[in-house]
């Protein structure tokens, strides 16, 4: 009871989709909506019972162009969820369904019924329910529903114009060949109850002869799905439900624009496809609740499959393409890398700052944008296991087959405890053949997916607690031609298993002021990031250094023959190192006073980097003196930093020890047998 609403599968923020990119075209309940597929601006949406209007998305105009009866004419019986299409041979035209077929060639501003009444015109007063007939003041006798004997579904051949298809919600399909024949009525399918609502009807993209039909019988407690194909234009039917759940009737229904034989039901719980025309269904439930898919729908852009679900909202699944080629050779491979689609550059927009909500807190909603950047889809016939995974599936069998469990020895314990799990990792390249990225992923079966983000990776410093997966990011590679390739890793063996698949990466639009030298900001990204790595690992190095120095007065204190010699040495050098600090993070006595203290390195570089992931504008002069700014300075505190380290640490190092020092932790101190 929300209205008709219009929104994006992906937006460019890095919030994903909020409820501002939502708009609403007309009110009362979401219906068919239908977009003009030359004009996206112009929309048909409907409210219960027929209420139709052109909504012009850009002034927000609405316009109702309902068909209206005839003069003298019987009141025209509306379905709940009345049928609306839009021709596939001549966007102004439009077919739209109450008892009557009616059809318009100029948008909606005048319509002409195509023939009668296309219902089987029973009345509904005749009919039991619960056993009985019932009087007219039966309490809400037929309160809340549709007037019944309406059409539910109308469909064109995209082969053939005016091949015309019709179902109602009392068990009736029609046909018209052409323009100027008459309707053919199909009133009796071998194995579909009479009665049986018409949930689908749907000509083939691919072959004039043929059309899909769907029923639904939940209405006289039968629960079943009912499946059809025809390829004589409704002369004759063959059920495809086959392995589709006993319990399931079928809501809607689509056929893969590309693939004949691709298609997709949704059914009261859930979704299913089928790649061979019917003959085996699988379910698609990844991420997917059990529930009523009551509309599917292809964006054949970007070969999204989007689905309308009855209570949880709408779903899509981005870039459903692969499943035209998992075929039984396919899935006989041991590996695959899958086509990928172009990968799309652009800067995430950040219109509220922050992560996540943008501060904004939970009653702030937003579904998240498919992830950024290049998707792999790829499959593994079967999963690598550790020899643990082994030893434990062996003594599973063996309790199950009622053997005898084998122990493990020593060394094959060890084994598994010394053993590297092994692992899935991509290796993507530029079109020179550089290595541009490693990533690692899902060492699981079946059909997976990961995405790489357009970047090289991060050269921040690493230590024993960074993510081992290649996660880390720096800047946008350059636009243009890549490849990935799929490897496996066992016992530090790498093999190549799937690839390398080509994939293009291109820029979305085009910045105000464009990049004249996209390879030089690059390259001074590469420099400038390389130096940021180097100066964040100095000053880390610094750090410890510090408290190395702290560690060795600590070993003088408990040093019983010392000099004052060496106390003045560390104490001298305990000031140069905090003054090398300052260097790099500030000075922070004046900070303390809130004035405007000098630049440190690290400031200077990090306003130099600032901008490397948030534009990909060319390189200015301001960034190119803060680089040469921040090398000069850097340069003179490293030469110090690194004379201390390998001279001066090292001597007094080697004083402790001949002073009989305790040894300090993380040296390795000397050892003579005595």
């Amino acid at each position: 009871d929300n209205a008709t609403l219009g929104g994006p599968s992906q937006t460019i923020s890095k919030y994903g989709i909020l409820n501002s990119d939502w708009y609403v075209t007309i009110g009362g309940d979401g219906f068919v909506t239908r977009i003009d597929p030359n004009d996206p601006n112009i929309v048909y949406s409907e409210y219960q019972y027929g209420g139709l209007a052109r909504f012009d998305k850009k002034t927000g105009e609405v316009l109702w162009i309902q068909p209206i009866e005839d003069k003298g004419e019987d009141g025209l019986r509306w379905n709940w969820d009345a049928p609306l299409i839009i021709s596939p041979h001549n966007s102004s035209r439009l077919y739209f369904g109450a008892n009557k077929l009616f059809r318009s060639d100029d948008r909606g501003s005048s319509w002409k019924a195509i023939g009668g009444d296309l219902s089987r015109q029973m009345d509904r007063n005749k009919i039991p329910i619960m056993g009985k007939l019932w009087s007219v003041d039966a309490i809400n006798r037929h309160g809340n529903t549709a007037a019944w004997g309406n059409l539910s579904q109308i469909s064109e051949s995209p082969k053939k114009e005016n091949l015309l298809y019709v179902g109602t919600d009392d068990g009736l399909i029609h046909v018209k060949e052409n323009e100027n024949s008459e309707w053919r009525k199909v009133d009796k399918i071998s194995g579909i109850p009479e009665l049986a609502y018409v949930t689908v009807v749907n000509a083939s993209q691919h072959d004039e002869n043929v059309v899909y039909a769907a029923f639904d019988n939940h209405q006289q407690g039968d629960f079943k799905p009912y499946v059809l194909k025809s390829n004589d234009k409704g002369k004759s039917w063959k059920m495809i439900s086959n392995n589709l759940p006993e319990n399931g009737s079928v809501k809607s229904f689509a056929e893969d624009y590309q693939d004949a034989n691709l298609l997709f039901v949704g059914t009261e719980f859930g979704l299913y496809f089928s790649n061979n025309g019917g003959k085996i269904w699988t379910q698609l439930s990844s991420g997917l609740p059990s529930i009523a898919v009551k509309d599917i729908a292809i964006q054949k852009r970007e070969n999204d499959l989007v689905l309308a679900t009855f209570g949880r909202g709408f779903y899509v699944l981005d870039d459903y393409s692969l499943l035209r080629s998992a075929n039984p050779e396919l899935l006989d491979k041991n590996a695959h890398i899958f086509p990928i689609k172009d990968a799309l550059m652009y800067i995430q927009k950040d219109p509220l700052t922050g992560d996540d909500q943008g501060w904004q807190g939970d009653n702030f909603y937003l579904a998240k944008n498919p992830p950024f950047g290049a998707t792999f889809s790829y499959y593994i016939k079967e999963a690598m296991k550790t020899k643990k995974q082994k030893r434990k599936e062996a003594e599973k069998d063996a309790v199950k087959n009622k053997t005898e469990i084998k122990i493990p020895t020593y060394d094959e314990s060890r084994m598994e405890v010394d053993e590297e799990s092994p692992a899935i990792f991509f290796v993507i390249k530029d079109e020179a053949g550089n290595v541009v990225r490693k990533l690692k992923g899902e060492n699981s079966e079946g059909i997976n997916r990961i995405t790489w983000d357009l970047r090289y990776p991060a050269l921040d410093p690493v230590n024993s607690s960074s993510v081992n997966d290649g996660s880390n990011s720096a800047w946008f590679v350059l636009p243009g031609k890549y490849s990935v390739t799929m490897l496996k890793r066992i016992d530090g063996v790498e093999t190549q298993i799937a690839g390398p698949m080509d994939f293009i990466c291109k820029p979305l639009g085009v910045p105000s002021i464009a990049t004249k030298d996209r390879s030089a900001l690059i390259s001074f990204q590469q420099k400038s990031s390389r130096l940021q790595s180097v100066v964040s690992a100095s000053l880390s190095v610094l750090r410890e250094t510090k408290s190395k120095v702290n560690v060795i007065k600590i070993a003088l204190m408990q040093t019983q023959d010392t000099t004052a010699t060496i106390h003045e040495k560390i104490r001298n050098l305990e000031l140069r190192l905090t003054q090398m600090n300052r260097k790099f993070t500030g000075d922070e006595i004046i900070s303390q006073r809130n004035d405007a203290a000098p630049p440190s390195i690290l400031s200077r570089m990090n306003k130099l980097t600032e901008s490397f992931y948030s534009s990909n504008a060319d390189v200015t002069e301001i960034q190119k003196q803060a680089f040469h700014i921040a090398v000069e300075e850097f340069e003179i505190v490293y030469g110090s930093l690194k004379k201390i380290l390998e001279e001066e640490i090292p001597f007094l190092e080697r004083q402790l020890d001949t002073l009989g020092a305790p040894p300090i932790e993380g040296n390795l101190p000397i050892w003579k047998r005595e």
